[in-house]
């Protein structure tokens, strides 16, 4: 639910021409924090020439298994990092562009950056997403007046604004949307409204009985009631109960992955009117509006069987579930940078039960994409980076 800012853009277009192949092994520290003047002298950052020979593993005909032929060696022998769940060249890319970003903010928070500008804001934010101490002091508090404000919903015509505000509030909404190029004509920007609001990755993990799933959404309701519980709200365990209901209840209208991934079927372009024709019983203008949305004509439909479903579950669902809803949405999404046991609870669950990742990556490099995650943070420290390395750019 976050946007790739323009520096990683700009990382990961430089330095992944070396190479495109996942299941390249990593080098040595060393050659990890190697910096940018080997890549500008031509020098490839895998292998010698942009290939791990090494990778090979030569008892196998490369007639029967081509890619245990090229990656055999390195899928038998290399471990992977106990903080990541797969990695390969693209994450070793990755990890040296976050290595020789942190320089640049080091060199940054080591400044003395002008007054409000942009320097002096990426150095800030970072210094404070690193302050653990102080994280811990205030717990969960940054949140305490959003959290009021989810209290005090007191009507459908005040959930549909929250939902619209949701990407403003790092909250949540059964309804989604993004712009992005329309597929069919790539010379216009589309909006494109979908389904979403569940927290487990897709519906089956909500509906099939098999034990993997029924284990997960156990976990996945003992989490939810840790969470609420360090906001100090009461009955948390039934607030578990009806999150997870009402979750189950979003799942059941979701499309199966295979027509999600239909682009034919999730391509359904009609006029802003006709659409609030077609699915009414909920404030489209008050959604949009409190999203900032304005003069919307036309938009693309990805699901539109279900639409209406969706609209009956939040006419009829309490405002009290819907408040819990809200409530755990705003803890987890904020979870990584309010203080330590929050933090660590949420990786627990996303991070280790969901992808089975022993241990969470070290703070400084959760730091670094904390900065680029953030619009025009990120595209700043892009700019710096290309103004260090590429001059000539």
């Amino acid at each position: 639910m976050k946007s790739i800012s323009l520096l990683f853009t700009l990382l990961i277009t430089t330095l992944l021409a070396a190479c495109n192949q996942e299941a390249t092994p990593p080098q040595d520290q060393a050659s990890m924090s190697a910096p940018p003047a080997a890549m500008e002298a031509g020098k490839p950052e895998l292998g010698d020439w942009g290939v791990n020979l090494n990778n090979r593993d030569l008892a196998i005909n490369p007639g029967d298994d081509f890619f245990r032929f090229a990656n055999g060696t390195w899928l038998n022998e290399f471990e992977i990092p106990a903080d990541r769940s797969r990695f390969g060249a693209f994450d070793i890319l990755s990890k040296q562009s976050s290595e020789r970003v942190n320089t640049i903010i080091q060199d940054l928070v080591n400044s003395e950056p002008a007054i409000d500008s942009m320097e002096q804001k990426i150095a800030d934010y970072y210094q404070s997403y690193m302050d653990v101490e102080t994280l811990n002091s205030l717990g969960v508090e940054p949140l305490r007046d959003a959290l009021a404000a989810i209290n005090e919903i007191d009507s459908v015509a005040e959930l549909v604004q929250a939902f619209g505000r949701s990407q403003l509030d790092t909250t949540a909404s059964p309804f989604g949307f993004g712009i992005s190029p329309d597929r069919v004509d790539p010379d216009w920007h589309q909006l494109s409204i979908s389904v979403g609001g569940i927290s487990l990755p897709d519906r089956d993990y909500y509906l099939l009985d098999e034990q993997r799933f029924v284990d997960i959404r156990n976990a996945y309701h003992s989490h939810i009631i840790r969470m609420l519980d360090f906001s100090g709200m009461e009955d948390t365990d039934l607030m578990a109960d009806a999150i997870v209901e009402l979750e189950t209840r979003i799942a059941e209208t979701m499309w199966p992955r295979d027509q999600r991934r239909n682009r034919d079927l999730t391509y359904n372009p009609m006029s802003y009117a006709d659409f609030k024709a077609a699915y009414p019983g909920f404030n489209w203008d008050a959604f949009f509006a409190a999203a900032g949305v304005e003069g919307l004509e036309d938009l693309n439909v990805s699901f539109p069987s279900a639409m209406s479903p969706l609209i009956d579950i939040i006419n009829s669902t309490s405002l009290d579930d819907w408040q819990a809803f809200l409530a755990y949405k705003l803890i987890s999404n904020n979870a990584g940078i309010l203080s330590e046991d929050i933090d660590n609870e949420n990786f627990q669950f996303y991070g280790t039960v969901l992808n089975g990742i022993p241990q969470q990556r070290e703070r400084w490099e959760r730091g670094v994409m904390s900065v680029g995650s953030l619009n025009s943070l990120g595209e700043a420290l892009g700019q710096i980076y290309v103004q260090r390395h590429f001059p000539e750019s």
